[in-house]
């Protein structure tokens, strides 16, 4: 799994499930894709009962995108997964 696989196995656990995902902590950081600044949320450390895809594909995802001082996360506007820590978010992959 790359970097890339990472981020679609969580904007689609996102997706599949933002209906019922309970973690929705957000961080006011703007979003580098779109430039909103009010719509970032964590993505949780494990995925949720009744997700479609299987714990351990989530779990390797997360832990791929999160990096010291680093957490994925999603924006609630653009649906893009970004990276945040210490008040900014940045693109997957920028250091």
């Amino acid at each position: 799994m790359d970097e890339l696989d990472a981020v679609e196995i969580l904007r689609r656990y996102w997706l599949d499930g933002a209906g019922t995902i309970t973690s929705k902590e957000m961080v006011l950081a703007s979003c580098p894709f779109c430039g909103k600044g009010d719509r970032i949320r964590l993505l949780p450390r494990q995925s949720q009962t009744g997700s479609p895809f299987p714990q351990d594909n989530y779990q390797i995802a997360w832990e791929m995108l999160a990096a010291t001082e680093r957490l994925p996360a999603i924006c609630g506007f653009c649906l893009n997964v970004v990276t945040v820590g210490g008040g900014q978010a940045e693109m997957p992959g920028v250091k």
